[in-house]
Parts: structure tokens; C-alpha cells; sequence
């Protein structure tokens, strides 16, 4: 199956090495989501992900979730607020 093509214009970050790919990724995602969810709702405008106390189950490389920092803490921040990470194919890395 082949990947939607996502039409918009360029953001204004160095997207070079690996963490900025992945925000490129994420960032590609996050309109291709909102886009279909503004042509079923034009009144639409955020996405929601609640933060998981484990690791997701069936993870995948390209997946993105919330690290509720206490059960689940990937990134070893050591408590705190809940935080978005992304799946390499090895490793969950913090988005921030």
C-alpha cells in the first residue's frame, strides 16, 4: 500500500540527523491526520493521545505514544509530567 502523500508547505527546521527526521515524520503525520479530520469536521483542530502506563502492544517502527512518566517512563526523565515519544524501530525516544 502506498503512503498518502502529504502536500503542504515546508516548515522552517533543519529536519538533518536523527531526531529532526523524526519530528519531520511526526510533524508530516500530525497534518495528514488533521486534514482528514477537518474534512470530516471542518471545526476540528487538535489530536489527543492519552498517556499509556506500559509499553503499547503490537509496537511498530513509526509509532507515537504518551509516556505517562511514572509506570512507563522510556526516556528515564524520573517522574513528572507525561511525555510524547516515538518508536525507531529500536528505541522509544522523548520528542522532548
Amino acid at each position: 500500500m502506498a503512503e498518502p502523500k502529504v502536500n503542504n508547505p515546508p516548515i522552517a527546521v533543519d529536519f538533518s540527523g536523527k531526531f529532526g527526521r523524526i519530528i519531520k515524520v511526526w510533524a508530516d503525520w500530525f497534518r495528514l491526520i488533521t486534514r482528514k479530520a477537518n474534512d470530516a469536521d471542518p471545526g476540528f483542530t487538535t489530536v489527543t493521545l492519552e498517556s499509556s502506563t506500559s509499553e503499547p502492544s503490537g509496537v511498530t517502527s513509526g509509532m507515537f505514544a504518551v509516556a505517562d512518566n511514572s509506570s512507563w517512563d522510556p526516556a528515564a526523565k524520573g517522574g513528572g509530567a507525561p511525555y510524547p515519544v516515538f518508536y525507531d524501530g529500536t528505541n522509544w525516544n522523548a520528542l522532548y
